[in-house]
Protein backbone atom coordinates (compact mmCIF):
# COMPACT_ATOMS: atom_id res chain seq x y z
CA UNK A 1 0.00 0.00 0.00
CA UNK A 2 1.33 3.59 -0.69
CA UNK A 3 0.24 6.56 0.61
CA UNK A 4 -0.21 9.69 -1.73
CA UNK A 5 -0.11 13.26 -0.99
CA UNK A 6 -3.15 15.19 -1.54
CA UNK A 7 -4.53 18.92 -1.39
CA UNK A 8 -6.62 17.75 1.39
CA UNK A 9 -5.04 14.98 3.48
CA UNK A 10 -3.61 11.58 2.06
CA UNK A 11 -4.79 9.58 -0.62
CA UNK A 12 -4.32 5.34 -0.11
CA UNK A 13 -4.57 3.48 -2.84
CA UNK A 14 -2.57 0.07 -4.16
CA UNK A 15 0.22 0.07 -6.76
CA UNK A 16 0.88 -2.94 -9.25
CA UNK A 17 3.49 -3.87 -11.43
CA UNK A 18 2.44 -4.00 -15.12
CA UNK A 19 4.03 -8.08 -14.53
CA UNK A 20 1.89 -8.16 -11.16
CA UNK A 21 -1.60 -6.75 -13.36
CA UNK A 22 -1.07 -9.66 -15.80
CA UNK A 23 -0.45 -11.95 -13.07
CA UNK A 24 -3.79 -11.18 -11.10
CA UNK A 25 -5.55 -10.98 -14.40
CA UNK A 26 -4.52 -14.66 -15.18
CA UNK A 27 -5.41 -15.95 -11.89
CA UNK A 28 -8.73 -13.93 -11.76
CA UNK A 29 -11.75 -16.55 -10.85
CA UNK A 30 -14.36 -13.88 -12.70
CA UNK A 31 -15.57 -14.70 -16.23
CA UNK A 32 -13.61 -11.34 -17.64
CA UNK A 33 -10.11 -13.56 -16.34
CA UNK A 34 -11.65 -16.47 -18.09
CA UNK A 35 -11.51 -13.95 -21.36
CA UNK A 36 -8.70 -12.74 -20.80
CA UNK A 37 -6.82 -15.86 -20.05
CA UNK A 38 -8.64 -17.28 -23.18
CA UNK A 39 -7.36 -13.82 -25.48
CA UNK A 40 -3.35 -14.48 -23.72
CA UNK A 41 -3.97 -18.06 -24.77
CA UNK A 42 -5.13 -18.28 -28.20
CA UNK A 43 -4.94 -14.77 -29.49
CA UNK A 44 -1.72 -13.30 -28.38
CA UNK A 45 1.06 -15.94 -27.58
CA UNK A 46 0.59 -18.63 -30.18
CA UNK A 47 2.17 -15.38 -32.59
CA UNK A 48 5.04 -14.09 -30.49
CA UNK A 49 6.03 -17.81 -29.82
CA UNK A 50 5.47 -18.65 -33.77
CA UNK A 51 7.77 -14.97 -34.86
CA UNK A 52 9.25 -14.38 -31.36
CA UNK A 53 8.90 -11.20 -29.31
CA UNK A 54 11.30 -8.74 -31.62
CA UNK A 55 9.75 -9.74 -34.56
CA UNK A 56 9.12 -5.89 -36.10
CA UNK A 57 10.43 -4.09 -33.39
CA UNK A 58 14.08 -3.29 -34.62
Amino acid sequence: MATLGQVKGDLKTNVISEGGLYKLLLRSNKPEGEGFRRWVASVLLPPIRKVGPDHGLR
